[in-house]
């Protein structure tokens, strides 16, 4: 009988006969004894093995009868299954979707999506080595890790099942946490700075007697040892231990869940076991921050670090208790000018670093400084990052691992920071805020955290990685001068280049250092707080948010914004970005809606078009908006290239949506260098706000490919040169000619045109455009403002008055039509900018900041130009109107 193969591999000749030539008839012979063949063949019955050689009439009667039974048996056996397996998928795929459990269940927000894309990875460019050691946990497929809720082995004893929080703290991996003390005052280096800072003394006071110096000496080392009883950590893994059974207890009281990525716990614990120092730079969110850090690291067998704390957290009780945890307390800023001269306060605190780096302590700290208080990162402080670089150049340690950490909440804990971003000061911490805010939050909801810990990554590799850019960058300079003659254009032209100096309040803005030194140092914060940025991930919250104050301001029915939701979620899943959150988009905006709150967001019932929709809408008044824009900005540094692009385009174009002749605008057309120039000054403006590009990185570059996202999206659009073989052969061989005195003049390429009269294009146009639309307007009403300093000095408390005023001012009148531009922060970046652009000035006199104009703005005249450069790039922006003065 013929099998399954021989079948086969006889249609295949067939097939090969068929085509060939006279083998027609020859298939036909062989078709027709198939056909006889089958149409005598019976199949044989399961008992009748014994007789299945024997002729077809004489096989036992009833076998297709015995057969069919059998076959009919199956496949009812297996239809059967086959229900079981459909129902058991479609209830599992229900069961996924579903975002909302019953009101007495717990919400889990990780349940539907098994897989989970690897972010915060190794720079290729700075770290390729680094990059390379995670590529098999890129590939992995793995779910989310909630800490709170550790499941043990079937197998565990009852002892442990029962009593699980406490067998979990009891299994924890134990460490060493030597005390450093001794060997800090004992310190060469400190000893030399006390010495040299009562040699210092003495010459200012005219005295020369060697008692007189032994006297101050003596004054400044029992000095320098209650500075470093003040300062000190106080480590101790009991006090560990029993913080995190408490945290077991108490974080579930108000978070859902505390997550974290398997791979990137992963690359911690080998990263933990190489034996260099791990240092943790966290973006500063909540005070939370360090706190989830530290528990974090021990319930995944990682030595928890020293944190370095501001000494406004040193209060009764709590400050007792983190310095148990590991933190050390710092200044939170240093005086220009005393911080100078406290010479002693500044070795004190590198030579106890030094030290704990040296006994193999692990180090946190922010490099913000403090806590965001608009939800986008800040802008970096290289002060305690430098004295990791000075102990990795002077040998202190071979090599130390960097691992920068982004955390996310769907709702922050400390509540909102509106009053500070409306003028009022900062309320100091103590013992009744601290009691009060620890009984607020555990009776509240917070929703769910995300703690994403990037690759750790070695110092050393990127120093080596940036000195040879540096090196690199002067070589261009000594053979060809191609950046000072690039420099030389941007003057010619008027433009300023991006730059950023360090601050002057911070323990590196007082140091004095070699400037290729405050370089590398600057680019590597730079390079930690873009990395952390990128790698956050987007959680409720955020993305409703976002959506909300940029596409959806006057409200919407729910259905619209979950399709908009479902877009950009796909959008970011392209980009590589995470979402914390997963569910159908619906059940996502109604949770979040309920999480933030009437004040933020509201939803109400409305018939339209005969049908009853929900709709939601967001609070956009004050000082409501102020706590949504901050949810919202946690997405704003994603689209800040973007952003940069699409103001660019719109000011080129002039474009304004509100007048009635925008759907008809003449078409325009620009070359990519015009827009590249454009976007780069939009960005030069915005330097402040957005970290654009790392050191690593190629600004123009980013651009270029945020254009050709536009070009996608049918924003823009251009008509491509087709060449021949032989003219692109001819272009090449133009472009390598060395030698020949000719100048040939660079080919601009094909003129780019804005789809003016595409809805839908211009709509995503403006709907970008408007993400940095609040920043842009505060800057103009700052730069406006700076009227008040004509031929005075002002107090930078009086003058954030009278611009905070002149915004709120501008906003009732409505040449501002965003409320979130009433921010202090946004403010204070404004006026930094202008001050490196040498409009302003400022120093400090009796511990006050005073600002001035520079001399070649102390006129009206001057000012004009700061507010018409910044003014081209709002829409339907008026000169008269910007420098118009106010009552």
């Amino acid at each position: 009988m013929m099998t399954g193969i021989e079948l086969i591999l006889l249609l295949v000749v067939l097939g090969f006969l068929w085509n060939s030539s006279g083998g027609r008839a020859m298939v036909d012979v062989l078709t027709t004894r198939v056909q006889d063949m089958y149409s005598t063949w019976r199949p044989r019955s399961p008992g009748a093995h014994a007789a299945s050689n024997a002729p077809v009439a004489q096989q036992p009667a009833g076998a297709d009868d015995a057969l069919t039974g059998i076959a009919m048996r199956r496949m009812a056996s297996y239809q059967r299954q086959q229900r079981r397996q459909d129902n058991q998928r479609i209830t599992k795929q229900l069961s996924d979707r579903r975002l909302f459990h019953l009101k007495d269940s717990q919400w889990d927000v990780l349940t539907d999506n098994p897989k989970r894309p690897l972010m915060g990875l190794a720079c290729n460019a700075c770290n390729p080595d680094s990059r390379v050691g995670a590529a098999d946990l890129e590939s992995k497929s793995v779910s989310l890790r909630n800490i709170l809720q550790e499941e043990f082995a079937p197998n565990s004893g009852y002892i442990s099942r029962t009593f699980k929080h406490l067998a979990q703290v009891y299994n924890l991996r134990k460490f060493d946490y030597p005390t450093i003390n001794e060997s800090v005052l004992k310190d060469e280096r400190l000893k030399e700075a006390i010495e040299h800072t009562a040699k210092d003394q003495c010459n200012q006071r005219g005295e020369t007697s060697q008692d007189a110096l032994n006297k101050l000496i003596h004054q400044h080392e029992l000095r320098a040892k209650r500075l470093l009883d003040d300062m000190r950590s106080k480590l101790s893994d009991l006090l560990l231990r029993v913080t995190s059974w408490v945290m077991l207890k108490v974080l579930p009281c108000f978070l859902t869940s505390v997550v974290v990525h398997p791979s990137q716990v992963e690359m911690l614990q080998k990263a933990g076991r190489s034996g260099l120092p791990l240092i943790f730079l966290p973006l500063h969110r909540s005070h939370l921050d360090y706190i989830l850090v530290t528990f974090i690291l021990l319930n995944i067998d990682v030595k928890s670090p020293m944190v370095a704390a501001g000494d406004n957290l040193k209060i009764p009780v709590f400050g007792g208790l983190l310095r148990g945890l590991g933190a050390f307390f710092i200044k939170r800023r240093m005086d220009p000018v005393a911080g100078r001269r406290d010479t002693v306060y500044r070795a004190v605190l590198h030579t106890y670093m030094m030290h704990s780096l040296r006994a193999g302590h692990n180090l946190e700290f922010f490099a913000e400084g403090g806590r965001t208080r608009t939800g986008k990162a800040c802008m970096p402080k290289g002060g305690l990052l430098s004295v990791i670089v000075d102990a990795y150049m002077d040998g202190t340690v071979e090599d130390a691992l960097l691992v920068p950490v982004s955390l996310n909440y769907e709702k922050l804990v400390d509540g909102n920071f509106t009053r500070e971003q409306m003028g009022q000061p900062k309320q100091m911490e103590s013992f009744t805020s601290a009691i009060r805010g620890i009984w607020k939050t555990l009776t509240s909801n917070y929703g769910s955290c995300r703690i994403d810990f990037n690759q750790p990554f070695s110092l050393q590799d990127m120093i080596k990685s940036f000195q040879q850019s540096q090196i690199s960058h002067l070589r261009r300079n000594v053979l060809g001068d191609e950046d000072e003659e690039e420099h030389q254009k941007s003057k010619r032209n008027g433009k300023r280049v991006l730059q950023s100096t360090p601050s002057s309040s911070s323990l590196y803005g007082t140091d004095v250092v070699v400037e290729e030194h405050r370089q590398l140092v600057e680019s590597i914060a730079r390079h930690v707080i873009h990395d952390c940025t990128k790698s956050t991930a987007v959680m409720t919250t955020n993305i409703v948010s976002f959506l909300l104050l940029s596409s959806f301001r006057d409200g919407a029915p729910i259905e619209e914004i979950a399709i908009a939701l479902d877009n950009l979620r796909k959008e970011l899943e392209w980009s590589g970005r995470d979402c914390g959150f997963s569910g159908d988009s619906v059940d996502v905006i109604n949770y979040t809606v309920e999480l933030l709150g009437t004040n933020l967001v509201k939803k109400e019932k409305q018939v339209l078009n005969g049908q009853e929709k929900t709709l939601v809408k967001p609070i956009t008044s004050l000082p409501n908006v102020i706590e949504l824009a901050y949810y919202s900005n946690g997405l704003l540094s994603h689209f800040a290239i973007e952003s940069a692009l699409a103001t660019a385009i719109v000011s080129l174009i002039e474009y304004d949506p509100t007048s009635p002749t925008a759907e008809v605008v003449e078409k325009k057309k620009f070359t990519h260098e015009q827009i590249l120039e454009r976007t780069k000054e939009v960005c030069d403006v915005l330097q402040l706000e957005f970290i654009f590009a790392k050191a690593c990185q190629n600004l123009d570059s980013l651009i270029s490919e945020a254009i050709q996202v536009m070009i996608e999206k049918e924003i823009l659009s251009t008509e491509q040169e087709m060449y021949t073989e032989e003219q692109e052969w001819g272009n090449r061989y133009a472009k390598t000619m060395e030698d020949s005195d000719e100048e040939f003049e660079e080919n601009p390429g094909p003129p780019y045109e804005v789809n003016v009269n595409n809805k839908e294009s211009m709509k995503t146009l403006m709907g970008r455009e408007c993400l940095v639309r609040p920043l842009i307007d505060t800057y103009i009403v700052t730069a406006m403002s700076l009227r008040f300093l004509v031929d005075q000095e002002v107090t930078e408390r009086d003058l954030m008055k009278k611009i905070l005023s002149e915004v709120q001012l501008q906003l009732d009148q409505g040449f501002i039509n965003h409320a979130e531009s009433v921010s202090t922060d946004s403010i204070k970046n404004a006026l930094k900018l202008f001050e490196r652009w040498g409009v302003v000035e400022c120093h400090t006199q009796d511990r006050i900041k005073l600002y001035y104009l520079s001399p070649d703005f102390d006129k009206i005249e001057s000012l004009l130009e700061v507010v018409n450069h910044i003014g081209q790039y709002k829409i339907n922006f008026q000169n008269e109107e910007a420098v118009k003065p106010t009552p």
